[in-house]
């Protein structure tokens, strides 16, 4: 069973970007589907899939699963590491369909009967204020969530100062004020601070009791003068 085409499909959501599903079709047919990174931005990560292509198409899911290891193993650049995470994902798919067996059963036996989900509340509050974050993660408790998470430091941009950092920080503490102490609260800070800022806005936010702070540096170095620390 080998890839015959790769084809890409963006879904715009609304004004923070795009969602894009990349398609791999076998020569009998079968489809597989993956997601690539969108968001606003994603240009790059849509000619490294184009790049990556001929790599692929061809090729048996064996071989395809052989090169991605390759590729990762690499250490690729965040385009590539996108566009191979959303070619992987896509040859999951295939690979169970192929066999008649879901994802799951592939990856192992379930070792549980349920999962915990969480509101993701940063999208849909377009009011970036206190009181806007406030509201959305309220009605999201509302609904039922036991769990919210926010990015609530979007706009501002890769620093070392944590003054730079206080609207973000009055955002959770709205948050939490709004969905009380006995509700799992996570924040995202999609890379927006160097390893020694990142420390005292965590300790600011300690008081808040977070389930979780999700990367608050950068995975690579950021295009500017402030450099991240090498380990």
């Amino acid at each position: 069973m080998k890839l015959k085409r790769i084809e890409l499909d963006a879904v715009g959501v609304n004004h923070r970007g795009d969602w894009v599903f990349l398609t791999l079709t076998t020569e009998s047919g079968i489809t597989g589907i993956g997601e690539l990174l969108a968001g606003r931005e994603y240009a790059g990560r849509i000619r490294a899939v184009h790049r990556l292509a001929n790599r692929y198409l061809g090729a048996d899911l064996i071989a395809c699963h052989e090169t991605t290891r390759r590729i990762v193993a690499q250490s690729p650049d965040i385009d590539t590491m996108a566009a191979v995470s959303a070619l992987d994902q896509a040859l999951w798919d295939l690979d169970g369909k192929s066999r008649g067996r879901s994802i799951r059963s592939l990856l192992g036996e379930p070792r549980r009967e349920s999962i915990r989900v969480y509101a993701n509340i940063n999208r849909a509050t377009t009011d970036r204020t206190p009181n806007g974050f406030a509201c959305n993660a309220a009605a999201a408790v509302a609904d039922g969530f036991d769990t919210v998470k926010l990015a609530p430091f979007d706009g501002l941009p890769f620093t070392d100062e944590v003054q730079e950092a206080a609207q973000g920080i009055a955002c959770v503490r709205a948050v939490r004020e709004a969905i009380g102490p006995n509700i799992d609260l996570m924040v995202d800070c999609h890379s927006r601070f160097t390893y020694p800022c990142a420390l005292q806005v965590a300790e600011q936010l300690n008081e808040l009791r977070l389930y979780w702070i999700e990367q608050p540096i950068p995975q690579t170095r950021p295009a500017t003068g402030i450099s991240p620390p090498t380990q």
